[in-house]
C-alpha cells in the first residue's frame, strides 16, 4: 500500500548537471522520462549552454551562474590564482578542479536561492 502513495506522489526533482555533453546527455534522457511519468524536473544551469535547448524541449531551466561567460581555459586562468600565489593544499589539485571549487563558493548562495524558491 505504502508503495502505491509513493508511485502516485508527484516529486520535485531539481537537476544541476555538468555543462559537458557526456554529463548533461544521460541526465536529458532520465529527466525526459521522470517528466513524462508525471514528476516536476527543473534545471539549475551553471552556465547557460544547454539554456535554449532545455526550453526547447519544455523543461525549466535556471540558470544560477554568471551569464556570457562560458566555460574556457583562458577563463579558468582568469579565476584562480596564479600557481605561484596557490597555496600548498590547491597545488595538489588540477587547475578545472581548483577552479569548480572557487566558483562553487561563489555561486553556492544563488544556487541555494533558486532551490528554494523551487
Amino acid at each position: 500500500r505504502e508503495r502505491e502513495r509513493t508511485a502516485n506522489r508527484r516529486m520535485k526533482i531539481c537537476v544541476a548537471p555538468v555543462d559537458a555533453a557526456g554529463h548533461f546527455n544521460p541526465l536529458l534522457a532520465l529527466c525526459t522520462k521522470l517528466r513524462d511519468m508525471g514528476h516536476d524536473v527543473k534545471f539549475f544551469l551553471g552556465t547557460e549552454m544547454n539554456e535554449e535547448h532545455l526550453l526547447k524541449l519544455g523543461f525549466e531551466a535556471h540558470v544560477y551562474g554568471e551569464r556570457g561567460k562560458p566555460l574556457s581555459a583562458a577563463r579558468i586562468f582568469e579565476d584562480i590564482p596564479s600557481y605561484d600565489e596557490q597555496d600548498e593544499t590547491d597545488k595538489l589539485i588540477s587547475d578545472r578542479v581548483l577552479f569548480g571549487y572557487v566558483k562553487l563558493v561563489k555561486l553556492l548562495p544563488n544556487f541555494l536561492d533558486r532551490l528554494k524558491a523551487f
